[in-house]
């Protein structure tokens, strides 16, 4: 389950100012994000109005608010888990165009969060956020690459090729992007793409925990969710019980 924030084919952030930066709603929407999952980072309204606003911002229409309030929903951050409602945000902003959502959205559909398993329709949208991610990759966004590798490597949306996931993960990486991080980690410890290898899946998840340990862990439940199995001596040495 990708829940980083957006990229650059979502309508939302066609808008975006030179060189990829984000407009300065969108940076607000990514601040009010990382408040809403915990993160403290001096908010400049209160949780409450900025939820409020979120909400108002999502029942207008905009699609990244759309899929940052699905996100909260999902993991139950400032309001109560819904994974119902998750869904319902989630299916309007994909139907926008947003990418992420689009992913989010075949994920739930392939786990029957929120909706009846539906794994035809899963791979539907994970195809369209496949499509939407691919023509973006040339221009190097860390989330896109990513995004992208995850598709790879799940087979989600195209043929499963996990050498090619390790090439885009490994670009995120370059960028210290967490999410890259981690499942350059998750590549070595399965040995997808690349020899397993004990040592390098710890230093790389160790990396992913030292940029972002929330975001981390979640990754580590996601990838259980999905099948994944790591080495129990790996997290031992992370210090973690998943």
């Amino acid at each position: 389950m990708k829940v980083g924030t957006n990229s650059n084919s979502t309508k939302s952030r066609n808008s975006s100012a030179p060189n990829g930066m984000p407009t300065v709603n969108a940076w607000r929407y990514f601040l009010l994000f990382l408040f809403l999952c915990g993160f403290s980072l001096c908010p400049v309204v209160t949780q409450a109005e900025d939820f409020q606003e979120l909400q108002a911002r999502a029942e207008q229409g905009d699609a990244e608010a759309q899929f940052l309030l699905g996100n909260c929903y999902y993991n139950g951050r400032g309001v109560d888990q819904d994974y119902a409602r998750a869904v319902e945000l989630y299916q309007m902003a994909a139907e926008q165009g947003n990418a992420c959502a689009q992913e989010n959205l075949g994920y739930c559909y392939e786990n029957g969060k929120g909706i009846p398993q539906d794994k035809e329709l899963a791979q539907e949208w994970f195809n369209k956020a496949f499509v939407s991610f691919q023509a973006e990759a040339e221009e190097g966004n860390d989330d896109v690459l990513d995004n992208l590798g995850h598709l790879y490597y799940e087979g989600h949306g195209v043929e499963k090729n996990q050498e090619e996931a390790v090439k885009y993960f490994k670009q995120a990486a370059e960028q210290e992007n967490a999410n890259g991080l981690f499942y350059l980690g998750l590549c070595y410890a399965e040995g997808g793409g690349v020899e397993k290898d004990n040592v390098q899946a710890i230093e790389w998840f160790k990396k992913a925990l030292d940029k972002d340990r929330t975001e981390t862990i979640n990754n580590f439940q996601d990838a259980a969710e999905e099948g994944h199995v790591i080495d129990p001596d790996i997290l031992s040495e992370l210090g973690l019980e998943i």
